[in-house]
């Protein structure tokens, strides 16, 4: 059977949609292979991406078998296709689409968005070196890269989650996820990958969307999302307990420094604290607007902000006990909402939020410098590997990186 037009070269793939079939060229296009997809799947959309190096990737292809929802993408080669299709294994190596080379080793200092051919609201950023990294989004987006700005790749997604909203690793192969399930009664997943990011498998199913990840190690993690969920697990997500009610608010972030010591922020100007892991209690910040992120740079040294241009930082009393010290950017407006916060130590810090805002501190929160991002675009989440290099990610497919003097 002759596909028409396709003669990209030797190896592609093209998946014609009107008449719901497969087609592989081998020998510059010269010789065909063809699989009949007629009464196997019922194919909801489909997107052709011209590639530079001459290839065709074909994506985001959706079927239902026994009520089931898998996606696949077909780049170059029919033996993984067939793999995802049929018999529904995991290959040993992910399908990763590559959506930009965006490195420049002669780039300026400061901040500098990344050119990725992207589109989503991007939720959450983690690097745990200067080149490996991971950015999770909207419509279950999943970006992977092992060389810094050059080659980020869209890993696939093959979990109901459509909302990637926290993403976590304790090394280059070994990682979760969390999001939520869109539908009339949203619910809440946990994702697990041990390939650097590609074919999560599911680990937990919540009654509630998740907001929030925390590991410590491959064995002992938290997650947290809305209606006060919170739940841990010390086998690496394949069993988790949920601890004890003591919010309504939503948890929108948590961080550790050890199983015992743990901090979480909530809405209506919630922070909670922990000393056995167990049992949380509030304290008292003074505010009443959302508290959207919080970081722990070492210690008792922790960091908070939100909405109403909120900075807080956690500090120690003279008689040894422990307040949060509020600080505001003064020209900033007072409805200016901060995304996320991170410190590299305790003098030297950044703060990113709406309108594309970044702000750096190194002086301990003291005085606050406006960094130009290069965007306008709502930043969500912001990484600093140490104090020359970070990234931060927000809607619209936004990734601005960072490259000190």
């Amino acid at each position: 059977m002759n596909p028409g037009n396709f003669s990209p070269g030797t190896n592609c793939t093209k998946y014609d949609r009107a008449n719901n079939n497969i087609f592989k060229s081998e020998g510059s296009g010269r010789k065909y292979f063809f699989k009949s997809l007629k009464n196997s799947l019922s194919c909801r959309y489909s997107a052709q991406i011209n590639l530079s190096d001459g290839y065709w990737l074909k994506g985001c292809i959706q079927y239902f078998p026994m009520n089931k929802i898998f996606d696949f993408c077909v780049y170059s080669g029919i033996r993984i296709i067939l793999v995802m299709l049929f018999s529904c294994e995991t290959a040993e190596t992910p399908v990763v689409t590559n959506i930009g080379n965006t490195g420049n080793s002669a780039r300026l200092p400061g901040w500098q968005p990344l050119a990725l051919v992207l589109q989503e609201d991007l939720n959450d950023v983690y690097f745990i070196s200067e080149q490996s990294g991971w950015i999770v989004g909207k419509n279950k987006t999943l970006l992977a890269t092992a060389s810094g700005d050059i080659g980020w790749g869209l890993a696939p997604v093959y979990l109901p989650l459509e909302n990637l909203n926290s993403v976590f690793f304790i090394d280059d192969q070994t990682g979760w996820i969390a999001g939520d399930l869109s539908g009339s009664h949203p619910m809440g997943q946990v994702g697990y990958s041990g390939n650097g990011g590609g074919y999560p498998v599911q680990l937990g199913i919540f009654e509630t969307p998740l907001n929030a990840l925390f590991f410590l190690d491959g064995s002992t993690g938290w997650v947290a999302g809305e209606n006060g969920l919170l739940a841990r697990t010390t086998n690496g997500g394949s069993e988790w307990r949920v601890i004890s009610p003591f919010t309504q608010e939503t948890i929108f972030d948590m961080t550790f420094s050890d199983e015992n010591n743990g901090w979480l922020v909530t809405g209506n100007g919630g922070i909670f604290h922990t000393v056995n892991g167990q049992n949380w209690e509030i304290e008292g910040t003074g505010k009443e607007t959302d508290i959207l992120a919080i970081h722990i740079q070492a210690g008792d040294d922790v960091w908070a902000c939100g909405k109403e241009n909120t900075i807080l930082h956690r500090e120690q009393g003279e008689d040894g006990s422990f307040v949060w010290q509020e600080t505001t950017i003064r020209w900033e407006s007072p409805n200016m909402i901060w995304r996320d916060i991170f410190f590299v130590d305790p003098q030297t810090g950044w703060i990113a939020g709406d309108f594309g805002r970044i702000y750096k501190t190194e002086d301990g929160g003291i005085n606050w410098e406006e960094e130009n991002s290069g965007v306008l675009a709502q930043l969500n989440s912001i990484f600093m590997v140490n104090r020359h290099r970070g990234w931060a990610v927000g809607d619209d497919g936004t990734v601005v990186s960072y490259v000190s003097d």
